[in-house]
């Protein structure tokens, strides 16, 4: 099992979009983010994340709350 990512953190919000970034779990080489909006209950459909662990995030609604998580794809 995979342990969960920790350190999440939300960068260079805007407008339209945001950066979102995360601490690296031992033997995860990428990672599915999801992300709604706060008023939501549906979350979005997973994005693989690979390689890295942060992910920039854009087409997002002016003035409006969003949560966003993180888990590892695949640990070895």
């Amino acid at each position: 099992d995979c342990l969960v990512p920790n350190s999440l953190s939300t960068t260079g919000v805007s407008i339209s979009g945001a950066t979102l970034s995360w601490g690296a779990v031992a033997g995860a080489s990428s990672y599915y983010v999801s992300y709604k909006e706060n008023s939501s209950s549906t979350w979005g459909a997973d994005i693989l994340v690979s390689g890295t662990t942060s992910y920039a995030i854009t087409g997002l609604n002016a003035a409006t709350a969003y949560n966003w998580r993180v888990r590892a794809a695949n640990c070895s």
